[in-house]
């Protein structure tokens, strides 16, 4: 089984599993659906709920936990949204005042134990939640939308960085994104391909360089 999780690191190994998955939901002879199951059997590639089992991870090196604790901190005390700083996301496509960039790095101040916890999961190198996969297509992702929230924290963060002079903190920082999208990424649910591969892209285009981005509306645009 360790060889499905290998696969998922090329987007061509994910294009086989997907015209393979394609090949088995199309099977309508009893037949040729045994066929193709048994060759996906071969390689590697689970075509039952509960073959998505992953082996057991080490507490110490899964991720998971920490971004449970996350995503219970930011249900519990949401960071506010008052003005839209930290979770618009900061970018170099606004212009902001000073006062405004103040109440951001205030706000930054006050929710250190939220960069903490993103620290802390994505120094990790394995992430898995263990899920009941026996659920089938009723197994929920409740941690996704936090992780997308923590995405735009860690741009926020890198942005103040570079405005401060500190570009090699900024550049580090920002590339806990991708690190974030590697852990959407060992999920096996093949549903959830194109969003992990956007995690990338979400990083670079609104990091501290100029990009595309919202403005809240008190902010003016370049």
């Amino acid at each position: 089984m360790d060889a499905i999780w290998q696969t998922f690191a090329s987007d061509t190994e994910v294009r086989r599993l997907t015209t393979r998955w394609s090949r088995l939901c199309v099977c309508h002879l009893a037949k040729d659906l045994r066929n193709e199951r048994a060759a996906a059997q071969r390689e590697g590639i689970p075509v039952f709920p509960a073959q998505l089992a992953r082996p057991n991870v080490p507490v110490s090196t899964n991720a998971a936990q920490v971004y449970q604790k996350l995503a219970q901190r930011l249900t519990s005390r949401p960071i506010k949204r008052e003005a839209g700083y930290l979770s618009w996301p900061l970018t170099a496509a606004n212009v902001y005042t000073p006062k405004e960039i103040e109440i951001a790095r205030r706000q930054l101040a006050d929710n250190r134990d939220c960069y903490n916890l993103i620290d802390q999961a994505t120094d990790r190198v394995v992430c898995d939640f263990g899920r009941n996969w026996n659920q089938g297509p009723a197994v929920l992702f409740p941690e996704y939308s936090r992780m997308r929230e923590a995405a735009r924290l860690l741009r926020s963060e890198s942005f103040l960085l570079a405005r401060e002079g500190s570009y090699a903190k900024a550049v580090s920082e920002l590339a806990r994104g991708f690190r974030l999208g590697g852990a959407r990424a060992a999920s096996p649910a093949a549903p959830f391909h194109c969003s992990f591969c956007c995690r990338p892209a979400f990083t670079l285009q609104r990091g501290p360089w100029p990009g595309q981005g919202r403005a809240p509306p008190s902010v003016s645009r370049r």
